[in-house]
């Protein structure tokens, strides 16, 4: 690298930095050829080179230097300029539309990526890695998230279920009592039970008895039977009383 034209080139790109400062009018000329010559000497350094000899040879920090040199890049797309404020102005919003251009750009790849398992063209190595890692624990999160939700509409929709069991077996239940009083009451009509002990326990017992056999042929012998016991007992009832009229008649 020449020297001469290394210390040249730093020479002028001083000589603009003052000429910035000095004046609003040309400020984005000097700029411009500040950002030129900055990037030319950029491009002759080794990598890792460049901010030391902003360092070691420019009145300036590194800010300012890419400012410059973000100038020159982009001066084909900058229009009626008229300070350096409204050129990084336009700079901003320039780079601000191709941020999300590129961020466009690399959602398309990494979708046709996890789509594919094959890294597209124009893959960045690094960038578009990490994206493509991020998205697929972004749909983990989002799964696990799903999962969660499914659970809980699971569970509730159990606890809804369970409620109504409940209820429809107390439902069940009262209707089931309400029948069962209602077949007694019909009973005791229909045979024409009366007096206090119509509705005695036994006379339910009894009924419940009658209603587990299982046949006809059965309840109907089991019918006779009762009907024999109660015979039996209404004709000891009758002698005991009889012979207790003799007995209080005789006396």
């Amino acid at each position: 690298m020449d020297s001469g034209i290394v210390k040249n080139r730093a020479d002028r790109i001083i000589e603009c930095h003052r000429g910035i400062s000095g004046s609003m009018k040309q400020a984005v000329d000097y700029a411009l050829e500040a950002g030129q010559l900055l990037t030319e000497q950029k491009a002759e350094l080794k990598h890792g080179d460049f901010l030391p000899w902003i360092k070691a040879y420019m009145p300036f920090g590194q800010s300012a230097a890419f400012n410059y040199i973000k100038i020159y890049t982009h001066a084909a797309k900058l229009h009626g300029c008229g300070t350096l404020q409204e050129a990084y102005k336009q700079i901003e919003q320039i780079e601000r539309e191709q941020n999300k251009t590129e961020k466009q750009k690399a959602y398309t790849r990494v979708k046709e990526y996890n789509k594919t398992g094959e890294k597209p063209e124009g893959w960045r190595r690094g960038t578009d890695d990490k994206l493509a890692e991020e998205e697929k624990d972004r749909d983990v999160r989002i799964q696990k998230f799903k999962d969660k939700m499914d659970t809980e509409t699971a569970r509730r929709e159990q606890i809804g279920q369970d409620r109504q069991t409940r209820k429809e077996s107390i439902d069940d239940l009262i209707k089931a009592v309400e029948n069962q009083e209602k077949e007694k009451t019909e009973f005791r009509k229909k045979v024409g039970l009366t007096g206090d002990n119509a509705f005695h326990d036994f006379n339910d017992l009894l009924m419940r008895y009658l209603k587990n056999l299982n046949s006809n042929g059965l309840k109907i012998e089991a019918c006779h039977n009762i009907i024999k016991i109660c015979k039996g007992v209404v004709t000891s009832l009758q002698q005991e009383a009889v012979r207790g009229e003799h007995l209080n008649g005789g006396a």
